[in-house]
């Protein structure tokens, strides 16, 4: 029996073709990895940290070999959790990362996850591949890294839904150094600055601060974070804080949603914290606000 193609049949069938060949994508197979690495898999050894506070685990170290974005150089894979449980589900993720998942010696693309989508990937990773497993999908990968798809180590953060990431911005020879902020939702960028210095590796230095309410109190914006970002440079004989002309650390405070700066505190260049000085800014004019001058220098 025969049966005639309508050019609606035809126009469904080709809409089905399209989606079966239809590419993935990075952003389907790592979706918000803030990096990705092919790396080799170089050491594996369970520890065991119990009846202590600690946890029974395996550390595996890896060597990447390629990556782009933020990514890391070892694996904390829980197999049993020690110490005094807190509220809430205790269980390890089921058929993800475990005993089993890697192989010393063999090679995987593994691609990272920030550390405030900790809760959906409590193991630090979105996603990965093992090394010869699916050719289309390395490709997608491999293509991904040689792009510099990750280059700003975006971080994303599913409470306020905003991406925030930082690169080294590329200068001549005898500029400055400097790098750059950027923070988009979804497609769209926000705001984008670009900040003197070098990027700062103390802690707390570069981080979307839940605590805002508690660490600046008069200045919480309405998505109730506010982005830290820390420099290290140069103070110019010449500068809007009017201190000496010495090496510091400047940590600017911003409106994470518009890039508005709310706060600045200026501190002696070294691993412990040495205040000089705090300031705020009025969020609408730009204006000082208050200073506080600690006296040290």
């Amino acid at each position: 029996m025969h049966f005639p193609v309508t050019l609606s049949c035809a126009l469904v069938l080709l809409q089905a073709v399209c989606v079966a060949v239809q590419p993935v994508s990075i952003e389907q197979l790592a979706p918000h990895a803030q990096g990705l690495c092919l790396a080799e898999v170089v050491d594996i050894v369970e520890r065991d940290e119990r009846p202590g506070d600690g946890n029974r685990y395996l550390d595996v170290t890896l060597r990447a070999l390629k990556a782009s974005g933020e990514t890391s150089n070892s694996l904390y894979i829980v197999l049993e959790y020690g110490g005094f449980p807190g509220p809430g589900p205790n269980d390890i993720p089921p058929d993800f990362l475990n005993r089993d998942t890697f192989t010393k010696g063999k090679r995987y693309w593994i691609a990272f996850a920030s550390r405030e989508n900790r809760e959906k990937h409590p193991q630090g990773v979105v996603n990965f591949w093992p090394q010869g497993q699916d050719a289309e999908i390395e490709q997608v990968l491999d293509n991904a890294i040689q792009a510099d798809v990750f280059r700003w180590s975006p971080r994303y953060d599913p409470q306020t839904k905003l991406t925030y990431g930082r690169m080294v911005d590329k200068t001549a020879q005898g500029e400055e150094p400097r790098w750059r902020i950027e923070v988009r939702k979804g497609d769209k960028v926000l705001w984008e600055t670009v900040v003197p210095g070098t990027m700062s590796q103390r802690y707390f230095s570069w981080t979307l601060d839940e605590f805002a309410a508690v660490n600046f109190p008069g200045k919480v914006p309405p998505c109730g974070k506010i982005l830290v970002a820390e420099t290290a440079m140069q103070l110019p004989k010449e500068n809007e804080f009017g201190l000496p002309a010495k090496m510091a650390y400047v940590q600017t405070a911003y409106d994470p949603e518009t890039g508005v700066r709310l706060s600045a505190r200026v501190a002696r260049h070294q691993v412990s914290d040495v205040l000089w000085m705090y300031r705020e800014y009025d969020p609408q004019t730009g204006k000082v606000e208050k200073t506080i001058r600690t006296g040290y220098q």
